[in-house]
């Protein structure tokens, strides 16, 4: 099969270039004081799935425009020129090929990649987004942004474009040959026709580890759920026994038996409101005269005759509800109607 190659600098078809391979890259990071040290960037597989995930988590903030990718690092340096060369729209995990980025080129980017000028990514990521390995080794997290450059850092980095001519570094596409994975897959995994057997499986294995970590995920959120759950239901069941203590002070007067009334509030507050209500309290006892020969108050007794009346029907109410809800299985407060309906007024 003959090598697919292209007259000029051609971009891949479906917009993706490499941003970081696998590996350990020494880099030397200077600090404020302009003094030098060196680290090793440590870009594993745990590298690349936290730096897509934060990107991911980028992207669904309002107003998210992509990832600058400027010419030679200027944007680092205030006193040259920070136009963008590009914008990294999307980024994709494809496992042994590490991590991908599909750039909408600039005006003044697109000309500069298609004409030869630049060849190469390059990533720029903040220590303060690294995970401190030991031994001056750290893992990026989070990439801060790209710059094109014809002297990149990490070694064995594809370039952007292929061309005709030989002098590519370690790594290049020039002269892929076309692999065993049919048109139709390398489409359905968004990989360039030029894609051989290595990136295809990649691309497989990339999707496979994104379903993995989107189960975890669900996961995570249905424990949250039922965390958040649990937590408003303890909530409501305190201010509802808070609410039933002061029912019980509030009609303590009526109450004789105040666990067997707290626990039918707590099971049903409204009917137990409107049963402790339909209560009076115990009329006070008549005064006794200290004389023998002092007669006992006397009256019409008309008073106590209507309080023992509704007291009668207070109690036959509660009782024929009692039985309604063992006969027939309804509410306490379904029973209370019922048996206030048949006992009349």
């Amino acid at each position: 099969m003959k090598p697919i190659l292209t007259p000029d600098f051609k971009l891949p078809e479906d917009g993706f270039v490499q941003l970081a391979p696998l590996g350990e890259f020494p880099v030397t990071v200077r600090d404020a004081q302009g003094r030098e040290r060196r680290l090793v960037q440590v870009v594993d597989a745990a590298s690349v799935q936290a730096q897509c995930n934060r990107f991911a988590a980028a992207a669904r903030e309002p107003g998210f425009a992509g990832v600058l990718v400027d010419f030679d690092h200027f944007s680092l340096d205030t006193r040259a020129p920070s136009r963008a060369a590009g914008w990294i729209t999307e980024v994709a995990n494809r496992g042994a090929a590490g991590m991908w980025g599909k750039v909408r080129w600039s005006a003044s980017g697109l000309p500069a990649v298609t004409g030869g000028d630049y060849r190469y990514l390059s990533n720029v990521y903040d220590e303060r987004d690294c995970e401190t390995l030991g031994a001056n080794r750290v893992r990026p997290l989070q990439l801060e942004r790209a710059a094109i450059t014809n002297d990149p850092n990490m070694a064995g980095i594809r370039p952007i474009s292929n061309r005709t001519t030989g002098g590519d570094a370690p790594g290049s596409t020039e002269g892929n040959m076309q692999g065993p994975c049919s048109p139709a897959c390398l489409k359905a995994l968004g990989l360039p026709e030029t894609a051989d057997e290595a990136a295809c499986l990649a691309a497989i294995q990339a999707l496979k580890d994104q379903a993995t970590s989107a189960k975890g995920d669900m996961a995570a959120m249905k424990n949250r759920a039922e965390t958040a759950e649990q937590k408003v239901l303890a909530a409501e069941q305190a201010a509802l026994a808070a609410q039933v203590e002061q029912d019980l002070v509030q009609y303590a007067p009526v109450i004789q038996d105040r666990e067997a009334v707290k626990a039918q509030l707590l099971a049903n507050r409204e009917g137990g409101l409107k049963l402790l209500k339909s209560l009076k309290p115990a009329a006070p006892g008549a005064k006794l005269p200290n004389r023998r020969d002092n007669p006992l108050p006397t009256g019409d007794g008309a008073g106590d005759e209507a309080a023992a009346a509704a007291d009668q029907r207070a109690a036959k109410i509660r009782n024929r509800a009692a039985e309604l809800r063992r006969e027939q299985g309804v509410t306490f407060q379904r029973a209370w109607d019922l048996a206030e309906a048949e006992v009349g007024g």
